[in-house]
């Protein structure tokens, strides 16, 4: 058998490589998993825009460390056009405009503290945007901080921070990420609710893998702190597709007998 380099021009591949280029500087589109009907603190369903289940969560409070406030886990819906970037560079699969889908979970304080973890089952290799946002500090107390943590390989990166404000409800303060731990904190001096930070889970692997949450230190204070949490799926880019066959066509031509 005798290999060639003949089949595909380097100009083509090159023309294509561009394409892939204009592409990934587009939006990320993402499924925003929306929360199913029926959700209580211990059995919770997140569906793709098409109503088939994708993650199923749970929230698990340290003992004597709080109590789930009534109704949650709820529904919450980041609108588009009240960030204060006009581009996020996320687009919602189905709006196609920079809407977020996420729900909110509340833990109400016992002994001055609240403490408890969130846990999703999600499916082996898929790629997962997080969206996270809401987290109180005020005179009276703080959500100190929310780690994020994955198992099943992958990992956890940070993307981006955008503040939210649709007049009505502000999340604008500052928090920071930690990236040896995984964790997002409230900032000494902030008042008020947190800007929303977005983050990345590349694909997991293995029979079982979970996105987790933990905030071990929550608010202390009165009925406790609404944390908002946006969990989609990113939409696979047709660019790659492409270029996927591009360079299979490079390689199966480029070899002969």
């Amino acid at each position: 058998m005798k290999i060639s380099t003949v089949g595909i021009s380097a100009a083509t591949f090159a023309a294509a490589l561009s394409f892939d280029d204009s592409v990934h500087a587009a939006a990320v589109v993402v499924d925003w998993l929306n929360l199913a009907t029926g959700a209580t603190t211990s059995a919770f369903t997140l569906n793709s825009d098409d109503g088939l289940p994708v993650a199923f969560g749970s929230l698990a409070i340290m003992s004597g460390k709080g109590v789930s406030f009534p109704n949650f886990p709820a529904s919450s819906t980041f609108n588009s056009g009240y960030w204060s970037l006009p581009a996020t560079g996320f687009e919602d699969s189905v709006t196609g405009n920079d809407q977020v889908g996420a729900f909110d979970i509340r833990v109400v304080p016992q002994g001055g503290m609240a403490s408890y973890s969130l846990t999703l089952d999600v499916p082996a290799g898929r790629e997962f945007i997080i969206a996270v946002g809401g987290l109180s500090r005020t005179a009276l107390g703080a959500t100190q901080s929310i780690t994020a943590s994955v198992s099943g390989g992958g990992g956890v990166t940070f993307i981006k921070s955008l503040a939210w404000n649709n007049g009505g409800t502000v999340f604008d303060q500052e928090l920071e990420w930690d990236a040896l731990t995984g964790s997002l904190s409230t900032t000494i001096g902030a008042d008020g609710e947190s800007e929303v930070t977005f983050l990345r889970v590349s694909a997991l692997s293995g029979p079982a893998p979970k996105i987790m949450f933990l905030v071990p230190d929550g608010y202390g204070a009165g009925t406790g702190d609404s944390i908002s949490i946006g969990i989609g799926t990113v939409v696979p880019e047709p660019g790659l597709f492409g270029l996927s066959v591009v360079g299979a066509l490079f390689f199966l031509f480029g070899r002969r007998r």
